[in-house]
């Protein structure tokens, strides 16, 4: 079957972290640290009871690789910079994708909150913080939210005293938009593309071992089948199909593929075949690269996932087995006949779990400014509100009372409210220690209003 190369101009967007400046990798350090980790290679010490100890006192030089490879990156070999997200238009304008990317290299039980403004977005708020930097130029601004008892961390790298100036608070990264043009581009957005893709992959053999990619999990001729492998949560697909996706199409002589985003929400809509509006999606440049280290391969996985999954599959009963993988079941997959395609919930799942890592933050601060009983106390609440039921619905409801409860303690009185009513119905329901525990918490969150 003929390869469906296509050739594109194209508008992308990313953060070059060779250009930023020092206090602009600062910013980027912080929120985002596993982005621009440079950690790849460490020297290493074998343990005692290993045969290979000593080997440096012998004349080895002995590391370890502590790389994570990128989404259809194939190996190492492909540098962190041949990443970008695909814009609407040269403005910048890519539906959010580059926030949401960014964002799953973040800790935000460390950071604590913070929102993140693109200027290069159609809101408001863009309009408001793209008079602060130049023409043409585009960045993220990352804004800070806590309060008088909770101080961001932030605020420490910057040397500002946040107990005193309560003015905003805001870290630049710049981002940088080009357009550029690729001969041999295999485009997901395209519906011939995708179904050659889906065939063409599943189909391919290992030329080493001679075996199928995917010798038990079998061929597909459905795209919307592999989107979910595709898809996989955690840095840098811990599945590992895009990973041989990436090295069969290196090997093919592509020069970019333009792929969905497995933060975003994506869609693409499509007319006789020609994409029309789109957003949630992401270019690897394939060009001038390095030829692959990793020359096979082969993913003996049981089956193709039904929905993205975070974690290993568990392989056995044993105490030794790999923990319940976190499956996002809430995902659709939709498609037309005029071969439009649109991920949807993916998005909203991940940011429940942005929402309970937000309120990690604060409960563990608790413990730091509180008596002890009282701490105790209030790092409960989210579970309290989220009550007993099972573990999918547990996460669905502990995300919202921890994003509600965040809120309220940065003064937000939507949230307050809330938790008001929430107050009132445990009072009905004869829930008074409950009730009393809420309230206490409420008054809290409104005294750090007024110091």
């Amino acid at each position: 079957m003929k390869i469906p190369f296509e050739t594109v101009t194209i508008a992308l967007k990313q953060v070059r972290f060779s250009e930023l400046e020092p206090i602009e990798r600062k910013n980027l350090n912080f929120f985002f640290p596993g982005y621009a980790d440079d950690r790849v290679f460490e020297e290493y010490e074998f343990p005692q009871s290993s045969p290979m100890h000593g080997a440096t006192d012998r004349g080895f030089d002995v590391v370890q690789d502590n790389s994570v490879p990128r989404r259809f990156a194939g190996d190492f070999s492909l540098p962190r910079s041949r990443y970008y997200t695909v814009c609407r238009n040269s403005k910048g304008e890519d539906g959010g994708t580059l926030v949401n990317e960014l964002r799953a290299y973040g800790n935000a039980i460390d950071t604590g909150f913070y929102y993140i403004v693109d200027s290069a977005e159609n809101s408001e708020a863009a309009a408001y913080f793209r008079q602060y930097i130049i023409s043409d130029a585009s960045a993220l601004f990352c804004v800070i939210r806590d309060t008088p008892s909770f101080p961001s961390p932030y605020a420490n790298l910057v040397e500002v005293d946040r107990r005193v100036h309560r003015d905003l608070l805001v870290a630049v990264i710049p981002t940088t938009i080009s357009m550029q043009t690729f001969e041999r581009v295999i485009d997901l957005r395209i519906p011939e593309t995708r179904d050659w893709f889906v065939r063409a992959f599943t189909n391919a053999k290992d030329e080493i071992t001679g075996q199928h990619f995917f010798p038990v999990a079998g061929p597909l001729d459905d795209f919307s089948r592999i989107l979910p492998s595709l898809l996989a949560q955690g840095i840098g697909d811990p599945r590992g199909a895009t990973q041989g996706a990436g090295l069969w199409l290196r090997t093919l002589g592509a020069e970019a593929l333009i792929f969905p985003s497995a933060r975003s929400n994506a869609f693409v809509e499509c007319k006789n075949g020609h994409i029309g509006d789109f957003a949630g999606w992401n270019l690897v440049d394939y060009r001038d690269a390095p030829d692959p280290t990793i020359k096979g391969f082969v993913d003996f996985s049981p089956e193709w996932d039904e929905f993205p999954i975070f974690g290993h599959h568990k392989v056995t009963d044993g105490p030794d087995s790999e923990a319940d993988p976190v499956v996002y079941r809430e995902t659709r997959i939709l498609t037309d006949g005029d071969g439009a395609l649109s991920i949807e919930g993916l998005a909203e799942q991940i940011e429940q779990a942005y929402s309970t890592l937000h309120w990690f933050h604060f409960s563990k601060r608790f413990k730091q400014v509180l008596e002890t009983d009282r701490a105790n106390a209030f790092a409960q609440i989210a579970f309290l509100l989220a009550g007993a039921t099972d573990g999918q619905v547990v996460r669905e409801n502990l995300a919202k009372s921890a994003s509600m409860l965040v809120m309220a303690v940065l003064g937000e009185e939507a949230a307050l409210q809330n938790l008001r009513n929430i107050k009132s119905a445990m009072i009905e329901a004869g829930s008074q220690s409950e009730a009393d525990l809420l309230s206490d918490y409420i008054e809290f969150c409104i005294s750090e209003q007024s110091l």
